[in-house]
C-alpha cells in the first residue's frame, strides 16, 4: 500500500469520529448517500485498484474460496477468480477522503479475484446507504471491469452475497448494520432476478 494508505490506517480512530485535522491533511469518512461528491472519488480509487495484480509474494484468499459455501454451481464460482488485488470491504469508514482523493484503509479482507468483484460489493453498500439497486448499478457502470463481467456471474454473486449476509445476520449477536447489509443484499439479488443489467 502507498504512504497515504498507511497514514489513513494510523489515523483511522480519529477519522471515525468525523474528520481529522492535522498539519497537512484533512480526512473525512466517505459519504455514500445519494448526491454525495465522494461517490466519484471512490469510483476513481476503485478503478485504479483494479489495475493492480495481487502480489505473488503475499498469501491471499481467493474470491472462489471465500464464496464457495454460498454458490451451488462450481463453474460459475470459477468466474469469481482472477489475478486482481481486491479490497472487498467497502464500508464507508474504510475509505478516507483527503485532498480530493479517496484512500483505502483496513486491508484485513484483501483478496485475489476478478476485477469486477469490488464494484459488485460496492453496489451493496450503496443500496445500504440509500440508493435503489438500479441507481447503485448505474454508479458502478463506468468501471471498465463491471462491463466485462458475465451477467450470469454477477447474478450468481448477488445471490451468494444475499446468502452470506443472511448467515451473518442469523448469528446470536447481530449488529444493526449487519441487518442493513442483509436487506441491501436481498434487494440487489431480487433486482438482478428481475432486471439483469445489460452489458456494453
Amino acid at each position: 500500500m502507498d504512504d497515504h494508505s498507511l497514514l489513513g490506517g494510523a489515523l483511522r480512530g480519529e477519522a471515525a469520529q468525523g474528520r481529522y485535522e492535522g498539519r497537512r491533511h484533512l480526512l473525512a469518512l466517505a459519504d455514500y448517500t445519494p448526491g454525495s461528491t465522494h461517490l466519484q472519488l471512490v469510483l476513481q480509487a476503485m478503478w485504479s485498484l483494479s489495475s493492480i495484480t495481487a502480489p505473488s509474494s503475499v498469501t491471499l484468499p481467493t474470491m472462489p474460496q471465500r464464496m464457495n459455501t454460498y454458490v451451488d454451481d462450481p463453474h460459475v464460482l470459477k468466474t469469481f477468480g482472477g489475478p486482481t488485488l481486491l479490497h472487498t470491504d467497502w464500508k464507508p469508514d474504510n475509505i478516507l477522503i483527503t485532498n480530493g482523493r479517496a484512500r483505502l484503509v483496513d486491508w484485513g479482507w484483501a483478496t485475489r479475484g476478478a476485477a469486477w468483484i469490488d464494484p459488485a460489493l460496492w453496489v451493496i453498500w450503496l443500496i445500504a446507504c440509500g440508493h435503489t439497486p438500479q441507481e447503485a448499478e448505474e454508479h458502478v457502470h463506468p468501471h471498465p471491469a463491471w462491463n466485462t463481467a458475465l451477467v450470469a456471474s454477477v447474478d450468481a454473486f448477488a445471490r451468494a452475497q444475499e446468502r452470506m449476509w443472511q448467515s451473518i445476520a442469523a448469528t446470536d449477536t447481530p449488529d444493526e448494520w449487519t441487518h442493513t447489509m442483509h436487506h441491501a443484499a436481498t434487494a440487489w439479488a431480487k433486482h438482478r432476478q428481475r432486471h439483469p443489467a445489460p452489458r456494453a
